[in-house]
């Protein structure tokens, strides 16, 4: 679920100081080549607030900058995961249960690249199945290309 370039120590220090304060991580993104940029996505039960991301974010970087994490230039980013929360790791689609989702298709299933509806499981072998207009369809995980919700507004 996060990203291999996420250095160890750090890693650690989130996944214990999130459980700590009573977040989820949803997800670690590395993105950048030439200057480390970590995208660190939190939730919580009702929900996460600009301040305690902003709070969050202090205290990882404080800690790293003591810790001589980084050698060279880097930011770090910490947000809620957005009213379209994409869908990526087990547990993420066991709390999207029963909620509307857009699925992202890789080749089209009866014409459509895009699927909404609610969201059912996701099976032992990887693959969605969602509810349409009271019919359960099957999206193989290789042809699912991304799942994010799709909140009514």
């Amino acid at each position: 679920m996060y990203n291999k370039k996420t250095p160890e120590k750090l890693l650690e220090f989130i996944l214990q100081k999130a459980l700590k304060e009573g977040y989820d991580v949803v997800d670690i993104e590395i993105k950048g080549s030439r200057n480390f940029f970590m995208e660190i996505v939190l939730d919580k039960k009702n929900g996460i607030t600009i301040e305690e991301c902003g709070n969050f974010n202090k205290k990882i970087i404080s800690w790293a900058d003591k810790n001589n994490i980084f050698s060279r230039s880097y930011t770090i980013d910490v947000c809620s995961p957005g009213i379209d929360r994409e869908l990526k790791s087990d547990s993420a689609f066991l709390w999207g249960r029963g909620k509307r989702v857009e699925i992202r298709l890789r080749e089209p299933v009866d014409g459509k690249n895009v699927i909404e509806g609610t969201l059912v499981k996701k099976n032992d072998d990887g693959d969605i199945i969602v509810e349409i207009g009271g019919n359960e369809i099957c999206i193989r995980e290789e042809n699912v290309n991304k799942t994010k919700l799709k909140p009514k507004i």
